[in-house]
């Protein structure tokens, strides 16, 4: 009897053994967020705001969603006779949160500034200009970093710091040609669906002057974008 008992007591103490040492299945933060019944923007009172922020969850899902902008932009590199604005519009595929396909078509509207105006005026000249008519390009693009920022004890807004390298044609006064860009800015989130862009992007191609030669030119753009979210994840 002695003998089934200290086997008894040795099996149990085996039992609780194996149950100590056994491996834990370690837990997203999403399910532990889940299991406290809390918000993912939320903590329990023991949490400082300094832990909260670093686990803070992104307010603005963008895995599988589709973005249309609108966007206005000033062209800051002309042959000094022209002003350039551009208007133009966007679509963006997010793949996750961190890369995008995207796309761009703009139409390119050119005028005389002053001294364009004067040289016409006086000289009955126009500059010799193979100027920019429109643009159509596709790349990839980066989201570097998520952030926030806040405006008053209330209101808060997200952003992405972006980059984007693209390829695509240009239309010129003298016919299409290839171009490549690099694009960076900072995306801000209005809710859930509402987004601007703010950025600069730096275009390369080729044109011909009058005379038939040809060389690079780099033209940098300023652009303000509003956009929209459709899809993806709420």
């Amino acid at each position: 009897m002695k003998v089934i008992l200290a086997t008894l007591l040795l099996l149990t103490s085996l039992s609780a053994m194996a149950e100590e040492v056994k491996p834990k299945t370690k837990k997203s933060l999403e399910d532990q967020l889940d299991e406290l019944s809390l918000p993912a923007n939320q903590a329990p009172a023991a949490v400082s705001k300094d832990k909260l922020y670093s686990v803070q969850m992104r307010y603005v899902p963008l895995i599988g969603a589709h973005e249309v902008s609108l966007s206005g932009a000033k062209d800051f590199k002309t042959d000094g006779h022209l002003t350039t604005n551009q208007v133009g519009l966007q679509y963006r595929y997010h793949i996750d949160d961190k890369w995008s396909i995207v796309g761009n078509y703009v139409r390119v509207f050119n005028e005389l500034n002053n001294s364009g105006k004067l040289l016409l005026k006086e000289e009955k000249l126009v500059a010799d200009s193979d100027f920019l008519m429109s643009q159509a390009d596709v790349g990839a693009e980066y989201n570097m970093f998520y952030g926030k920022f806040r405006l008053g004890s209330h209101s808060v807004f997200y952003f992405d710091q972006y980059f984007a390298l693209t390829g695509g044609m240009v239309e010129l006064r003298r016919g299409p040609t290839p171009v490549v860009a690099l694009d960076a800015g900072l995306a801000f989130w209005f809710g859930k669906r509402l987004g601007m862009r703010f950025g600069l992007k730096n275009n390369v191609f080729e044109e011909t002057s009058g005379l038939g030669e040809t060389a690079y030119r780099r033209n940098m753009v300023g652009y303000l974008a509003m956009g929209y979210l459709i899809g993806g994840s709420n």
